[in-house]
């Protein structure tokens, strides 16, 4: 039974259905982001080890996410009709949560987002649901330049960023890890891969590497 469970972990809601697996709670991700979807995996296997409702990760059809979130309200009428609570859904990565939180639904839902903070305060807003709740991990750039600094040593004064950054957060970053950010990748210490804003495009790998 492990090994079917473990499996299936890669599937969508509807395949897992198909092979018999109920499907408690659904999820959608932003399946492009090998990170996101750990942080999916850590979700259902801690609700599988708590031994509570499962959940499986869903892919839209051609409605998009406005047809599943049409969806779970479907399914969520008759609960709601005997004044049953509703379980809600989830919505891990940027995307996912901008998409649901779009449509305006007032159904239960939990967004999942990493953000990286400065002072503890995140560098980019969260989205906020009608009802429901959005939880983060948050990446301290105060650790990121501690990090750096130890690695490239106590001389290094400059990197480059692989993705473009407005002013604003240009001076966060420095302020918070004491390190300059030069439009090149000349004469500086390293090239960091960090995307400080979610919606900026992630250069692919091999671009980096090449700068």
């Amino acid at each position: 039974m492990l090994i079917l469970l473990f499996a299936a972990g890669g599937l969508g809601a509807h395949a897992e259905e198909e092979a018999g697996i109920r499907c408690d709670l659904h999820a959608l991700v932003d399946a492009d982001d090998a990170g996101l979807l750990s942080i999916y995996d850590g979700l259902r296997k801690g609700l599988e080890l708590a031994q509570l409702p499962r959940v499986c990760r869903d892919e839209p059809d051609e409605s998009g996410v406005a047809g599943f979130v049409e969806r779970r309200a479907a399914h969520a009428a008759p609960r709601r009709e005997a004044g049953l609570a509703v379980e809600p859904f989830f919505a891990v990565g940027d995307r996912s949560c901008g998409a649901v939180a779009a449509t305006g639904t007032d159904l239960p839902w939990v967004g999942a987002l990493v953000r990286y903070t400065a002072e503890r305060t995140p560098l980019q807003p969260l989205p906020q649901p009608r009802r429901g709740a959005i939880v983060y991990a948050h990446l301290s750039l105060e650790q990121v330049g501690e990090t750096l600094r130890a690695a490239l040593g106590e001389g290094a004064r400059s990197v480059r960023l692989a993705t473009s950054v407005d002013e604003p957060l240009r001076a966060a970053w420095t302020k918070a890890t004491g390190l300059a950010v030069e439009p090149s990748a000349a004469g500086v210490a390293a090239v960091v891969d960090l995307r400080l804003d979610p919606a900026a495009a992630a250069p692919s790998f091999e671009e980096a590497l090449a700068e």
